[in-house]
């Protein structure tokens, strides 16, 4: 069980962050849904490229989850 501080945070457990592929900088959707919170990381193809364009050149390594993979793949139509 995780707390939330007075500023509205919680921490994601380690186990549930590497199952989603939330790394740090990972931009995540928060709705209300049947009464309850759901997280989702960002999983927009359009956005991805995006990211990867800009990081061309400058990053030495990038890392997706098994799902924006998927999504990118399903985007350039792989």
């Amino acid at each position: 069980m995780v707390t939330v501080d007075s500023k509205g945070r919680v921490v994601l457990p380690k186990e549930v962050r590497n199952r989603l592929g939330i790394a740090p900088g990972t931009e995540v959707e928060i709705r209300e849904e049947n009464g309850k919170t759901v997280v989702e990381p960002e999983d927009d193809p359009g956005r991805i490229v995006d990211d990867l364009e800009r990081l061309d050149g400058v990053a030495t390594e990038i890392v997706l989850s098994g799902g924006e993979v998927e999504t990118l793949n399903e985007y350039l139509g792989y």
